[in-house]
């Protein structure tokens, strides 16, 4: 079966995700910028990896209007937080469930270097101080959004490539 994999990363975490798992599955790779070059006809299988922020997921509107070409579908998204430290993301993913997503979350962290401007500003000057003002300098979430880190582990990747090798062979 052939695998297309498209991912869209602004700060690099989704990109190195599917990268990684590209080369396990060896998947075509292509960028979100790239997707419209991608026929159903050639592909049996569609992975989309993104970034998830506000509860929002990057490009998962398109994800929903052309997953169901493809035999199997399968959607990862990336985040700041460890999945057990974000009590609402299970909620998030539960909803993406529900729209008949098979979705994978993948810890990636923060890149403070790689973010937008506009997205750099919000977090320095509006979030960062919020979560100050509520949680205290000395609170994890203060001491996580404070700098750039990263959480990336190959081992997050695991249930994704096993559900993608359950439906290859």
């Amino acid at each position: 079966m052939r695998i297309a994999l498209v991912y869209k990363s602004s700060t690099g975490f989704t990109e190195r995700y599917a990268k990684y798992i590209a080369e396990e599955t060896g998947a075509d790779l292509f960028k979100f910028a790239e997707r419209k070059i991608i026929k159903s006809c050639d592909y049996d299988i569609l992975v989309f990896g993104s970034s998830i922020i506000a509860a929002k997921i990057s490009g998962v509107e398109w994800f929903d209007k052309v997953k169901k070409e493809f035999k199997h579908s399968f959607l990862f998204v990336t985040g700041a937080n460890p999945k057990e430290n974000n009590p609402d993301l299970e909620k998030y993913l539960e909803a993406e469930k529900v729209k008949g997503h098979d979705v994978f979350y993948m810890p990636g962290g923060l890149n403070y270097e790689k973010m937008s401007t506009p997205i750099r500003f919000i977090m320095k000057k509006m979030f960062l101080p919020m979560v100050k003002k509520e949680q205290g300098e000395d609170s994890l979430m203060y001491k996580m959004v404070s700098s750039s880190y990263s959480l990336y582990d190959e081992k997050y990747a695991q249930p994704l490539l096993y559900e993608i090798q359950r439906v290859v062979v």
